[in-house]
């Protein structure tokens, strides 16, 4: 019953780290990195589809090794050091300068005077 509650937390816990981080990144990345939100997007969704192709690998690994809580300790540093260093990461893979956006349609009144300016 003691190891049940342990991984019932211990899964509580994770998924809390899991779902927290995405929102956070995203706005971080708006916000302080000024990225454009279609990019914010794509690399969102390169990180959810890394982690379910790495999923079925890490889980077969973790399935026949008997360090288990050594592998969950390891990823949750994994994932805790890069949470700290990502403000302070300068690399260009992090701070790709954002491309010109040419506006996608011509706004059908620009230029004129509105009939209650006149």
């Amino acid at each position: 019953m003691r190891h049940e509650r342990s991984l019932d937390a211990l899964n509580f816990f994770l998924a809390d780290v899991r779902q927290g981080l995405g929102p956070y990144l995203a706005i971080y990345l708006l916000t302080e990195r000024h990225w454009a939100e279609d990019r914010i997007g794509f690399v969102m969704t390169i990180a959810t589809l890394s982690g379910l192709v790495a999923q079925t690998p890490a889980g077969a690994l973790t399935d026949v090794s008997h360090a288990k809580r050594g592998i969950i300790i390891v990823a949750a540093l994994v994932v805790t050091g890069a949470s700290i260093l990502l403000p302070f990461t300068s690399s260009p893979l992090f701070s790709l300068p954002d491309r010109k956006r040419r506006p996608t349609r011509r706004q059908p009144f620009s230029g004129r005077r509105s009939p209650r300016s006149l």
